[in-house]
C-alpha cells in the first residue's frame, strides 16, 4: 500500500506491506503529476516481483546512469527508454533521482493534448532525453 501520510518516501520507514522489516525498494509511481511511492523491505519486495513477474535489481555494484556514484535505487527501462538509454536497467543514486524527479515532472507538463499516441511518445522520449541531458550536466557540476 502506498504511504498514507503524504506519498513521499522516507528513509528508514518500514515496509508497506508486512510493517515490520525496514524498507529498502522504494516503487515509485507517477500518473498524472499525482506521485505514489510503497516501500517494500527486500522479502516483499521479491516476492512482490515474482508475483507480477518483475526482475529484481541487484544494486551491489552498480553505478548511476548519471554521475556513477554508488546506486541507491533501479528501474526496468521499457523497450523505448532502453533504446535511449542502451540499458535494460535504469541505476540512480538518491541526488540524481531527485533531480530526474523533479525535472521530469516539470517537463511533462508541457506535452500537448490532442496529438496521436505516437507524437506524445515522441514528446515523452524527447523530454527524457534532455532531461537525462540535464541531470548529468548537475552531476558534473555538483562534482566539480
Amino acid at each position: 500500500m502506498p504511504n498514507d501520510a503524504d506519498n513521499n518516501s522516507e528513509v528508514g520507514n518500514l515496509c508497506g506491506i508486512c510493517r515490520a522489516a525496514p524498507a529498502t525498494c522504494h516503487l515509485c509511481e507517477i500518473r498524472s503529476g499525482e506521485k505514489t511511492v510503497l516501500d517494500l523491505c527486500d522479502k516483499c519486495m521479491t516476492e512482490r516481483g515474482n508475483l507480477l513477474n518483475w526482475p529484481v535489481p541487484d544494486l551491489r555494484g552498480a553505478r548511476c546512469f548519471y554521475c556513477g556514484a554508488a546506486a541507491t535505487g533501479a528501474g526496468m527501462n521499457q523497450a523505448w527508454e532502453r533504446d535511449l538509454r542502451g540499458q535494460q536497467i535504469h541505476y540512480t543514486c538518491s541526488r540524481c533521482l531527485k533531480n530526474q524527479h523533479d525535472l521530469t515532472l516539470d517537463a511533462f507538463s508541457l506535452i500537448t493534448d490532442g496529438g496521436s499516441a505516437e507524437e506524445q511518445m515522441r514528446q515523452i522520449a524527447t523530454i527524457i532525453r534532455e532531461v537525462d541531458e540535464q541531470v548529468r550536466a548537475m552531476a558534473r557540476r555538483n562534482d566539480n
